[in-house]
């Protein structure tokens, strides 16, 4: 049997399996026979046991498999092992494949090849498999990722590149570099003045344009315009004044003009420096205080077009007014002025024109005679000062010649009647004219004037006595005055009144009488008199009056009247008072004419007697004179006076012996039934007669019965008369007697009984009627005689319950029963009507009455049913009428403090809070300020009345105290109201319920009283706050601090954040942890990133990259967004080349005809626009056109709140709430947003929502609206018609105008079956737009986190931008689609008339402030970098062959030839000059040598160190021998050798700085431009020329031949002429050797005190680096600035130390300073020597042109 694969038989093997090929074999084969036949298992694969007929796989990755390996991850063992660092291993790897060159690898074990990473910016990676990186990038060079040599690119112009570069450092703006490979920030040179270095980076300066100036470092071209009022016509300004002030007449409105903006606006002046066409002082002024001012034109000035300096207007014209544009536009002069100088601004600079003179408009003389501008002025006028018009003289003036400045009054006598008057007339008879009399005057009523030209009213005499002169202006009497009138002189009519002057005038007085004309009244003669005026004759006076008497003349009354006892009878001139004696029987009274006799009743018996005597009472006198009184007689009465007796009236007497009766009445009324006569008792009365009393006879006559009579009879009052009808009289009747009832009398006079007769049937016939009376209704009458026996004597009622309507009734039967709704209740009824069913009752016919029931009432009769009962009315209740029997009609009135609604049984009390007055049916609510208990009657009882500490709302029951939480206020007035007179307890005070009067207390420290806080038991200061005592509201503890407990009382409660925590937001309990990459001290408000260029993200407690900054991690891989503490390098973007644009969005650059902006503009397209790296679409969505003015009116505002449980919700002003479900945000700290905005990110687009309606907002976040309303790719938006509910307005790439605190609600679109395609909100960082570089959008950052790696399924995310800034966010799958939003600062708002939402146009990115980022870290261009390498390396090769060719054949035709002495192969090898002194300054060495060589100033050569102040002796090199030189050059090298044994090393760094220093420099000279050296050397030279220096003005000479030619090349070729400057500039380094250093050291000791060492001295460095700018030209005065030395610390640092990572503390020396060094030492004698041999030497180098030397000296000189 053959045996198998795998195996291998040996001879005599017993089984097919017995001999299996060993671990790390296999055999594939059958038929082996040996073991070594089993084949081993090859690299890159594992055995890993026996009998294998194949390998067991392939080595593991990370591994490598050489040979018989029996494991897939072999050790050490032979087989294989872990791949090395530096190399990859993939599954199956037989060996390591090492890492390609430009990449390393420090890990073992790795498996593919991107484990290689690129080799770190900064380093370079020189070869295969590194497991570390070569080394750190050469100064000068760069290494970005993957270089693999130190100077992989080479630093370009306008940078520069330390050692270890990631990539090129731009030169700060300002400053430029024309070089490449710089490697120090020194080495940018300042933008000189006159051009600008724009941005950083410039490599070549920039000529600074016209209309603005650049000072020295100046960094944009625009940095510094020419200030307004200034412009620059010429291009390279250096400074401010090389601006020139605007011109006159001109104005330059903005900065940066090169020419003025314009000519000045007319009515303006710009004189210079104008700023604006229309300037206003204080408002626009010129740009420079020097400058003067510009303003609207003055007054009394004009100023055109382009008006440099005011025009004054022309004589005859001025200006009031600011601002004329033309001299038209020049007020003439007003009339009456003139005008005669120009610039006149108002008028009080005017004159007035001369008297007599008129000025017209527009005058310039004071008296023109013109007639155009003005004249003299004529007769008959005046003309005063300022005339604009001749006057009229006024009437009474007059002018007799022309040219009058006043007018004459008018003299006297004379009169001027009318205006304008010329001569005057004489005043006329009967007036008088005074001067100045324009009419004459008349003389005045009852005056006269007879002459003429009267002057005066003297002039005018009173009209004669006894005439009169009417009216005025009279020259004689009008006649005599009338009879009965007398004129005592002036008088006016011939009837005169009196007057004050003549009051006698008048009517004649009473008691004369005045004839016609007369002089005088005439007295009437004394017996007479004249009551009246105006008597006219003696007939005028009558006798005096009867009964008086008059004693004098001229009496218009009586004297007096006559005397008692007397009289004076009429018409006898009485002129006494006792004319005549009054006889006997008669009195005379006091003025009596005629004795009146004693009357009746009377007597007088003597004479004279003024009275009479009466006769008394009850007796009668019959005679006059004596008298004898008499007793009346019976039947008689005598009053008193009474002469004879009266008899008693009729119808009274007296009984025969009654006497003495005085008064009528006294007599008595005759006795009833009788009649009396002549006072006597005649008899009785007769039959059918009644006699009461007073009657006079028997039958008396004409007087009626009355009953009145029975009531009494007055006194003299006839009650007596015929028996009336129905009546009968007996003889001696009294009164008449009534027939009786039922019976019937019609006729007076009955006698007897029986002439009574019976009263007939249906007839009703009352006792004493005259006539019968039909029965009455309600009656009947059977009839009937009244002396019948049971016969009714009067009518019969019909019975109850009937009535009868009709009289006649004659039996009961006649009587009807009552109908329904009445009832009869009274017997003899005559109307049902009347008796309607009473209230209260209803009644259903036939006289039944029944009552109305409990709870009804009836108020009004009539009711016929029980409906007709009604409930009882509201005010009253209707008790039960069975309890109370009593009908119901208006109900019982509900007393005071019970209300009884309608219907009511029982009145009810009053409810608690109301109040029920009388008849209350529905409650009165108890007013405010009072309180109502139950069964209150009214509200106002004074304890009803509420009072402090209580409050009563209307419908109180009850004081209400002020709630805990609020204090009582004692204020004056009703207190109806808990905000009036409660005050809710303000936040920080607290007041428990039960003590009623007391405050609010103050809130105690560590707890919290919120307005109207009954207790603060339950209300401590909340975690993260502070509460000290009387706090409002709990503070916030500060950012940066934590409140982890309750009850903080004050701040120092706020503990700050332990290190490693920070906290951003006020009020926390605790803080935050800082991120593993990152940390913080105590108290921080946020952390400090370890990794530089990072950004602490506070949300997440990540280190992210800053926007512009990338981080690449171990991968290689570009990671910007991760938390990391390694550091982030500056983004590198490409640099774009002409003709390109880069998109703001990726930074690419991109051809702008290439671009496609179909995806961000649908299909109208658009274009790339170059400034804002943004498609410009060529239609765009207007928000306008979707919500108008009218529409954002109505459109609801919506903010953000939250449920109880956190819920999101939308409200909608402040009414609808909508709830908002599956949200994801904002941040737990965020309570609120005022406003909120809707955004969605959908397949369609990114869209903008307007929320126009409160329905549409519902259909949005519903989702119920048709697909078709989203914008498609490519599609307009079809606005909808406003009615149109489903009409949604959305804009697409919406740019959102937010302010602090504003909220977007983002409305996702999950792809739930590919996740990544979602389409949600990604924060663009490297966006350009974007202006916050630090922004925390780490909610973002979470956001897709859970859409990328989880399952959460989210529809909204909502966000809250506190910061202010703009931000762009894209669409997560398509780019294309972004929203940009800015956010506005603090106290800055968005337009409110705009929509907030608007399309990403140009306009609206202007109008938002959108712009591109310019400060951008841009790619090398390695192209142009290139070239210019290859021209300088081309520049270096070809000087390098001309140098060599064009060398002397001599041993001395080049300087450095003779570099190095033959001296120096004697002693140490040779110090540069350029060595540094060590820690000692200069006095070390000028004390005979340095310290720490054994030696001191005494122990020094004798004559080695001059003394101090003595100058070294001069010598030349013959003077000393070989041997000589030999020995004072090895005394001399024993200190040189000590000293720099003992800093060797020091020397040495030295040197490698300085090495470097010198390939600089060779750098410089290769890249120089031979003929800008060549111009540049000339201006050197022409610009110094110093006269002390007798080689300097040798050069000078020279130089000023070149200052004004063109240079020429020398025979020798313009190379070799380059080469032999070179070559000069360093000899001249040599020719500063000490030769005088003795002669100026003294003076250099004052000099370094006023100078700074970087002036004095030029650097080493600045030397390479070619900015020796401040020395060139000025060799020949180095020597003269050695006084540095004089300092003891001259210490100075070298650059370029740390560069090269030397630690040097050395003092570093420059140029000079060396010098210093070696003038000190005996080498300086030597030195110079040497010098000058070296020259000589140099000088028959070029024997064709003998002023070649000087020519390179004054070249080199410049070049350094």
């Amino acid at each position: 049997m053959e045996c198998p694969a795998g195996y291998y038989c040996l001879p005599g093997t017993k089984a097919a399996h017995q001999y299996p090929c060993p671990e790390g074999t296999y055999s594939n084969q059958t038929g082996l026979g040996n073991p070594r036949d089993c084949k081993p298992c090859p690299g890159g694969t594992f055995c890993a046991s026996a009998g294998l007929s194949a390998p067991s796989g392939p080595c593991s990755p990370g591994y490598y498999c050489a040979s018989k390996a029996r494991v897939p991850n072999p050790g050490r063992d032979g087989t294989g092992s872990l791949c090395p660092a530096g190399h990859y291993c993939p599954p199956g790897s037989s060996k390591p494949q090492p890492c390609p060159t430009g990449t390393v690898l420090p890990q073992a074990g790795m498996v593919f090849r991107n484990s290689c990473l690129p080799c770190p910016a900064g380093r370079f990676c020189q070869g295969e498999g590194l497991a570390a990186v070569s080394g750190t990038c050469y100064a000068g060079y760069f290494c970005d990722l993957g270089s693999t040599q130190p100077d992989h690119r080479h630093c370009p112009p306008g940078f520069y590149c330390p050692e270890g570069s990631e990539f090129p450092v731009p030169c700060s703006p300002g400053s430029f570099s024309s070089g490449s490979g710089k490697w120090h920030s020194a080495e940018c040179q300042l933008c000189p003045a006159g051009y600008s270095c724009s941005g950083p980076g410039a490599h070549t300066p920039e000529l600074c344009p016209a209309g603005h100036f650049c000072l020295p470092g100046t960094n944009l071209s625009t940095q510094h315009p020419c200030p307004k009022g200034t412009f620059g016509p010429r291009t390279g300004a250096t400074r401010e004044s090389d601006c020139e002030p605007c011109p006159a007449g001109m104005y330059c409105s903005a900065p940066g003009l090169s020419q003025p903006s314009g000519f000045c606006y007319p009515g303006y002046h710009c004189a210079k420096g104008a700023v604006s066409p229309a300037p206003f002082k204080h408002r626009v002024e010129s740009s420079s205080l020097a400058l003067p001012g510009n303003d609207i034109c003055p007054t009394g000035h004009f100023c055109p077009r382009g008006t440099g300096y005011p025009v004054p207007c022309p004589p005859g014209s001025f200006s009031p007014s600011v601002g004329l544009e033309a001299e038209e536009q020049c007020q003439p002069c007003p009339a009456g002025h003139y005008c005669s100088g120009t610039g006149l601004s108002e008028l009080a600079q005017t004159s007035l024109c001369d008297p007599g003179y008129v000025c017209l408009e527009g005058n310039s003389a004071p008296c023109p005679s013109d007639g155009i501008h003005g004249y003299r002025c004529p007769r008959g006028f005046y003309c005063p000062a300022g005339t604009g018009l001749e006057l009229p003289c006024e009437p009474g003036t007059f002018s007799p010649v022309p040219g009058a400045g006043t007018c004459l009054p008018c003299p006297p006598g004379m009169a001027c009647a009318s205006a304008a008057t010329v001569e005057p007339l004489t005043c006329p008879r009967g007036y008088y004219c005074p001067a100045g009399t324009a009419a004459p005057l008349p003389c005045p009523e009852g005056t006269l004037n007879t002459l003429e030209g009267a002057l005066a009213p003297t002039a005018c005499r009173l009209c004669p006595v006894g005439r009169y002169c009417r009216g005025e202006a009279n020259w004689e009497p009008d006649g005599l005055c009338s009879a009965g009138y007398y004129c005592a002189g002036g008088a006016t009519d011939a009837t005169p009144r009196g007057t004050p002057a003549f009051p006698l005038s008048g009517p004649c007085p009473p008691g004369h009488y005045c004839p016609e004309g007369t002089h005088f009244p005439v007295a009437c003669p004394a017996g007479t008199l004249n009551n009246a005026t105006g008597g006219a004759s003696p007939q005028s006076c009558v006798p005096c009056y009867p009964g008086s008497f008059c004693a004098a003349a001229g009496l218009s009354s009586p004297t007096g009247p006559c005397s008692e006892g007397f009289y004076c009878p009429a018409n006898s001139s009485s002129v006494s008072p006792t004319a005549l004696l009054c006889p006997k029987g008669h009195f005379c009274l006091s003025g009596t004419a005629q004795p009146t006799p004693c009357p009746a009743g009377e007597y007088q018996p003597a004479t004279g007697s003024a009275s009479c005597i009466p006769c008394q009472r009850g007796f009668y006198c019959q005679d006059l004179v004596t008298g004898d009184p008499k007793r009346c007689p019976p039947h008689s009465y005598c009053p008193t006076g009474t002469r004879v007796p009266l008899t008693c009236p009729e119808g009274t007497f007296t009984p025969g012996n009654m006497t003495g009766l005085w008064n009528e009445k006294e007599c008595l009324p005759c006795l009833p039934g009788h009649y009396c006569r002549h006072g006597q008792l005649e008899g009785k009365c007769a039959a059918g007669y009644f006699c009461l009393a007073g009657s006079s006879q028997a039958a008396p006559q004409g007087h009626s019965f009355s009953w009145r009579f029975l009531a009494g009879c007055r006194w003299g009052q006839v009650c007596a008369g015929l028996c009336p009808a129905g009546f009968y009289c007996l003889e001696g009747s009294e009164v008449p007697i009534p027939c009786p009832a039922n019976t019937l009398r019609d006729l007076p006079g009955a006698v007897r009984r029986e002439d009574c007769l019976p009263c007939p049937p249906g007839r009703w016939c009352k006792a004493g009627d005259s006539e019968a009376h039909p029965c009455p209704s309600g009656h009947y009458c059977p009839g009937g005689n009244g002396s019948e026996q049971g016969s009714p004597l009067a009518p019969q009622q019909c019975p109850p319950q009937t009535f009868r309507g009709q009289p006649g009734a004659r039996s009961l039967s006649d009587c009807q029963p009552c109908p329904p709704g009445y009832h009869c209740p009274l017997p003899g009824l005559a109307r049902f009507e009347d008796y309607p069913c009473p209230p209260g009752y209803w009644c259903p016919g036939k006289g039944d009455t029944f009552l109305c029931p409990a709870g009804t009432a009836r108020t009004q009769p009539g009711a016929k049913s029980l409906e007709e009962c009604d409930p009882c009315s509201p005010g009253y209740y209707c008790p039960d009428p069975a309890q109370t029997g009593l009908p119901n009609t208006q109900g019982v009135p509900c007393k005071p403090g019970y209300e009884c609604p309608a219907g009511s049984v029982n009145p009810k009390p009053c409810r608690p809070g109301l109040y029920c007055g009388a008849l209350t049916g529905e409650p009165s609510v108890c007013p405010a300020g009072y309180h109502c208990p139950e069964g209150s009657s009214t509200y106002n009882n004074p304890e009803q009345l509420c009072v402090f500490p209580y409050y009563c709302p209307p419908g109180s029951a009850h004081p209400v105290p002020c709630e805990g939480g609020s204090m009582a206020l004692p204020l004056p007035g009703l207190r109806d109201s808990l905000e009036k007179f409660c005050r809710v307890c303000a936040a920080g005070t607290y007041r428990s319920a039960p003590l009623l009067t007391a405050p609010c207390q103050p809130c105690p420290a560590g707890f919290l009283c919120p307005p109207g806080s009954e207790s603060y038991h339950q209300q401590p200061c909340p975690r993260g706050h502070y509460c000290p005592s009387l706090a409002p509201a709990p503070l916030p503890c500060p950012p940066g601090t934590h409140g982890s407990s309750h009850f903080g009382k004050h701040r120092g409660d706020c503990q700050p954040c332990p290190a490693g925590t920070f906290n951003h937001l006020p009020a926390q309990a605790a803080c935050f942890p800082c991120g593993s990459s990152s940390s913080s001290q105590p108290g921080a408000t946020s952390c400090t990133c370890h990794g530089l260029n990072r950004a602490f993200q506070q949300s997440d407690a990540s280190c992210i990259c800053q926007a512009g900054y990338v981080y690449y991690d171990e991968r290689g891989r570009k990671d910007p967004d991760s938390n990391s503490d390694q550091d982030c390098r500056p983004q590198v973007d490409e640099l774009c080349a002409p003709g390109q644009v880069r998109l703001a969005a990726t930074r690419r650059c991109v051809v702008p005809a290439r671009h496609d902006c179909s995806p961000a503009c649908g299909r109208e397209g658009g274009e790339i626009h170059a400034e804002l790296g943004i498609c410009q679409c060529k239609q765009y969505i207007s928000a306008e056109e979707l919500c108008d003015q009218l529409c954002l009116l109505r459109a609801p505002r919506i903010s953000l709140a939250f449920g109880t449980h956190r819920e999101l919700l939308l409200r909608m002003g402040e009414g609808e709430v909508r709830e908002v479900a599956n949200v994801l945000g904002p941040d737990e700290h965020v309570q609120n947003s005022q406003r909120v905005h809707l955004v969605l990110f959908s397949p369609s687009g990114v869209l903008g929502f307007i929320v126009s309606s409160t329905d549409v907002l519902d259909a949005f976040l519903m989702g119920d609206f048709p697909s078709n309303q989203l914008l498609q790719k490519g599609h307009r938006f079809q606005r909808t018609s406003s009615k149109d509910p489903q009409a949604l307005p959305l804009v697409p790439n919406p740019v959102v105008c937010l302010e602090a605190g504003d909220t977007i609600l983002f409305q996702l679109s999950i792809d739930s079956q590919d996740r990544a395609s979602s389409h949600y909100p990604v924060y663009q960082k490297q966006h350009l737009y974007n202006s916050n570089p630090s922004w925390d959008f780490g909610p973002f950052r979470r956001l897709n986190h859970l859409i990328q790696e989880t399952h959460l399924n989210l529809s909204w995310f909502a966000h809250v931008f506190l910061e202010s800034g703009t931000y762009v966010f894209r669409d997560n799958t398509v780019q294309e689609h972004f929203l940009i939003v800015t956010v506005n600062e603090a106290n800055v708002s968005c337009d409110p008339r705009a929509v907030p939402f608007q399309p990403s146009s140009l306009f609206q990115l202007a109008r938002h402030g959108v712009l591109k980022q310019q400060d951008l870290n841009l790619a090398p261009n390695w192209a142009a970098i290139t070239a210019l390498l290859f021209v300088l390396g081309s520049l270096t090769v070809v000087l390098t062959t001309l140098a060599i060719v064009f060398q002397p054949a001599g041993p001395a035709s080049s300087p450095l030839k003779g570099w190095k002495p033959r001296w120096r192969s004697l002693g140490e090898p040779h110090i540069p000059p350029e060595y540094i002194l060590l820690k000692d300054s200069l006095q070390f060495y000028q004390m005979l040598g340095p310290r720490g060589s054994g030696g001191d100033a005494a122990s020094g050569e004798k004559g080695t160190a001059p003394n101090a102040g003595e100058p070294l002796a001069r010598r030349v090199l013959e003077d000393f021998s070989a041997r000589t030189l030999y020995d004072k050059l090895e005394d001399q090298n024993l200190h040189v050798a000590a000293q720099l044994a003992k800093h060797r090393m020091d020397v040495l760094g030295f040197y490698n700085g300085i090495s470097h220093r010198i390939q600089s420099l060779v750098d410089m000279v290769q890249a120089l431009d031979p003929d800008a050296l060549k111009i540049f050397a000339r201006q050197r030279i022409c610009g110094h020329k110093p006269a002390d220096n007798s080689r300097a003005a040798e050069g000078d000479e020279q130089g000023d031949e070149h200052c004004g030619n063109t240079f020429q090349p020398g025979s020798s070729g313009a190379p070799w002429q380059e080469v032999r400057e070179l070559m000069k500039a360093l000899e001249v380094l040599l020719g500063n050797a000490p030769c005088r250093n003795g002669a100026v050291k003294g003076e250099l000791e004052h000099k370094v005190q006023a100078q700074d060492a970087v002036q004095v001295v030029p650097s080493l460095g600045s030397l390479a680096s070619g900015r020796k700018s401040g020395v060139q030209g000025q060799d020949h005065e180095l020597p003269q600035q050695w006084e540095l030395f004089s300092r003891k610390d001259a210490f100075f640092s070298f650059p370029g130390h740390a560069e090269h990572g030397l630690d040097l503390q050395l003092p570093y020396l420059t140029e000079l300073e060396v010098e210093g060094l070696v003038a000190a030492s005996p080498l300086a004698k030597t030195l110079c020597e040497i010098k000058q041999a070296l020259v000589n030497l140099q000088e028959p180098s070029d024997p064709d042109n003998p002023d070649s030397d000087h020519q390179t000296s004054v070249g080199s000189s410049a070049l350094l």
